[in-house]
């Protein structure tokens, strides 16, 4: 069995716990997920079985949607609801009557730096497992883009804290929690991520993704790599086919100028693009 199973993530769990799950569902080592999710975040987790295994770091490169709930008030060591508040200030009604252009300055946002509760690897270790020990390290600035920003809701006070829902589409690499405490110090408050839900990655939605319980019953559809990446497809005869499966480099005869898939009975078999020092060939870039 070869495909990406759109999983909605439950709260609770890791992008390595839902990995593990789906494994033992099954019953295959080949799996693994296509971009890290927070334990407590939910909503889409595209995960790859098998062969298709092979296309993660391609699917990782996809933009991301997501639904989030941003508390103003205070700040915390994690830029989430689960961490320990680090500062503290009671919200006024009239001081963020300014929100919708806040939100719209977001779109001019060029990098950011990852927040140190993160898997991002310095010095061949994740942030996260520095922020565990109580060390700060250097961390340098990522280059992102912010597509669009819509809030969702009406802004509703309690416990001298605001709150209200946005939806947020960028690039690979944007942390939503990060946006939540620049957007508090553009108001001019501390800030923190409260609630966050992934809707989209890539062209995967939310609204076709399934739970653990549907893919345990058998209620799930499985996408095909062929479906899955949106290159140019070539259908090729048996005697290509055996070149393609063993990886040769190709004579550019169909006139190849980026990367392309072969295809074989409407199955993926892989990637080729130009030859980088050969004119006039093609040389696969991953083969399935």
């Amino acid at each position: 069995m070869n495909g990406i199973i759109l999983l909605n993530k439950p709260s609770g769990m890791t992008s390595h716990d839902c990995v593990d799950r789906v494994r033992k569902i099954f019953s295959t080592k080949k799996v693994g997920h296509t971009g890290t999710l927070d334990p407590e975040t939910t909503g889409v987790l595209p995960i790859c079985l098998n062969k298709a295994t092979k296309v993660v770091s391609y699917l990782t490169e996809f933009d991301k949607e997501y639904i989030c709930k941003i508390r103003i008030g205070y700040s915390t060591d994690t830029e989430d609801f689960t961490g320990s508040t680090l500062e503290s200030k009671d919200v006024s009604v009239d001081s963020i009557k300014n929100v919708d252009s806040i939100l719209e300055k977001l779109l001019s946002i060029e990098e950011q730096i990852p927040p140190m509760y993160s898997a991002v690897k310095v010095n061949g270790k994740k942030l996260y497992e520095y922020a565990r020990e109580g060390k700060k390290v250097k961390r340098s600035p990522r280059k992102i883009k912010i597509y669009k920003v819509e809030r969702l809701s009406e802004i509703t006070y309690n416990n001298n804290c605001a709150e209200f829902d946005f939806k947020i589409s960028g690039s690979k690499g944007f942390y939503v929690r990060t946006i939540c405490v620049t957007i508090g110090e553009m108001l001019g408050y501390p800030a923190h991520m409260a609630d966050l839900k992934r809707t989209k990655a890539g062209k995967f939605d939310v609204s076709n993704s399934y739970s653990f319980e549907d893919i345990e019953s058998g209620n799930y559809n499985l996408i095909s790599i062929i479906d899955a990446l949106d290159y140019p497809k070539i259908e090729v005869d048996e005697y290509l086919y055996y070149r393609i499966m063993n990886g040769s480099v190709l004579k550019n005869i169909y006139n190849i100028t980026s990367t392309i898939m072969f295809c074989r009975n409407n199955e993926a078999l892989a990637l080729y693009a130009p030859h980088p020092t050969k004119e006039g060939m093609v040389k696969p870039i991953k083969v399935f």
